[in-house]
């Protein structure tokens, strides 16, 4: 696929005038599947849409997508498991999870993707920093790409040492609040940066440990939150943005710019980090669009409804046109200054409310097997 090798070999990850080779290598990705997928071609057989039909950006609005909860339970992949093939699991906190082939030229987009974007936005450091993982770590019984994501985070700088909230004890998965709070004190008198990474809900979790042990403006300077992967099945307890950073203003000592939000998703895994007014800019990589909650139809920018995140990058499974069910919206002119469009993450709606080609996609698979 030489037009994606092109894309994703591309290092300034903000740069206009793409859009000619992203129509291209979507164009590329979608004939691979169409003619190797035999689920995917008719699920775009059913649209009465070809790859051939995708001619300019504006194209894209009308090119079929698959839920994102359909990946959950079914198996669409392309390319089935074998050696060169690596599976992305997302972490299944609704019940299921889903399964995701990539093959070994896509992971290397993924890793030129990665480079490219935490160069942009400075997250590389030659200062050694002690690391806490908001999350668990990656095993052989827990493939989930979030505990993967967070331990590829740390190699960012490098590690004096590495520390996991959530621990492994007798097969159960259980936070140990009194050994990382004793971990991080320790850490805040070695005078050594500190980068804690992972799931927001249990950083806000963690800081009310911390609170509850009288700490104030914890951690060294040059330290770093860098959060990722939302509030999951903690959404009850979720506070919003600004009470967020006060308790990490208070507690840790982190300021605004100390903390780093990122966006991604297992069915969808290009890297989007926020910019200081919280919107993620969208890179050469991907496109986004938002689509009515009844029509699907692509909306207006400005236009809360569904978001469909669409790229090029794999061979694998066919996540060239993918719908979440987060709710948000695209937009230009950011007060920030970077001219590309952003998107924002407003909600989430319910299974039900998401009417999409996912049931019709399930009996096409049915009639494959």
């Amino acid at each position: 696929m030489k037009y994606r090798r092109q894309l994703f070999s591309i290092k300034k990850i903000f740069r206009p005038g793409s859009d000619g080779l992203f129509v291209a290598a979507v164009r590329e990705n979608v004939r691979w599947h169409e003619e190797n997928n035999p689920v995917y071609r008719k699920i775009l057989q059913m649209k009465g849409f070809t790859a051939d039909m995708l001619e300019k950006i504006e194209d894209l609005g009308q090119l079929p997508f698959i839920p994102t909860m359909y990946f959950k339970g079914n198996d669409l992949n392309t390319l089935k498991k074998r050696i060169g093939i690596y599976t992305i699991r997302t972490s299944g906190t609704s019940g299921t999870s889903s399964a995701v082939n990539c093959e070994s030229s896509a992971l290397i987009c993924l890793l030129k993707m990665a480079v490219s974007t935490c160069r942009q936005h400075k997250l590389f450091s030659l200062k050694p920093v002690h690391y806490v993982i908001l999350g668990y770590k990656p095993d052989k019984e827990n493939k989930a790409v979030a505990a993967r994501t967070a331990l590829a985070a740390s190699l960012l700088a490098p590690a004096r040492s590495r520390d996991y909230v959530i621990r492994n004890i007798d097969g159960r998965l259980e936070a140990d609040w009194e050994g990382i709070t004793a971990k991080i004190r320790k850490y805040s008198e070695d005078g050594k940066p500190v980068r804690l990474i992972g799931f927001p809900a249990l950083g806000y979790f963690l800081m009310e440990k911390l609170e509850e042990k009288g700490c104030k403006d914890l951690l060294p300077k040059g330290s770093k939150m860098l959060l990722g992967g939302g509030w999951k099945q903690y959404w009850r307890q979720q506070v919003d943005r600004e009470e967020f950073y006060r308790q990490a203003q208070e507690v840790l000592g982190l300021e605004k710019k100390d903390i780093v939000e990122f966006f991604s998703a297992g069915e969808h895994p290009i890297l989007y980090v926020a910019c200081p007014h919280h919107h993620y800019h969208i890179p050469v990589y991907s496109r986004v669009l938002a689509r009515d909650v009844r029509t699907l139809q692509p909306l207006e920018k400005g236009k809360k409804g569904l978001l469909n995140f669409i790229t090029p990058l794999m061979k694998g499974a066919p996540i060239v046109s993918v719908v979440t069910d987060d709710l948000g919206s695209v937009n230009d002119n950011c007060p920030c200054g970077n001219p590309q469009p952003y998107f924002e993450v407003l909600g989430r709606v319910g299974i039900n409310e998401i009417r999409t080609c996912a049931l019709e996609a399930e009996e096409l698979a049915k009639e494959e097997r």
